[in-house]
């Protein structure tokens, strides 16, 4: 991937990870509670958005999703496009 492809992929897993949080309240972080939603969150994320090691620094988003009323599984399948 050449430097402006990856600072563009960047900006738009900031992006994504962005409208997640803004459904959460981190300011009152929890912390991991719940292990079976965060795993089901972070397989639905890699199903649906793809892995990439940049996305990790994000993933505390989805356990503290786990830890709100959000329906997670339809936030991240609204955020990422149709996967082949």
């Amino acid at each position: 991937m050449e430097l402006q492809e990856e600072i563009q992929h960047r900006q738009l897993v900031d992006t994504k990870f962005s409208r997640m949080e803004s459904l959460v309240n981190l300011s009152d972080r929890q912390g991991l509670q719940d292990h079976d939603c965060y795993r089901t969150l972070v397989d639905t994320y890699i199903e649906t958005c793809g892995y990439d090691e940049y996305s990790l620094k994000h993933f505390n988003v989805l356990a503290e999703l786990c830890n709100s009323d959000a329906n997670a599984i339809n936030l991240i399948k609204s955020l990422c496009p149709a996967r082949d």
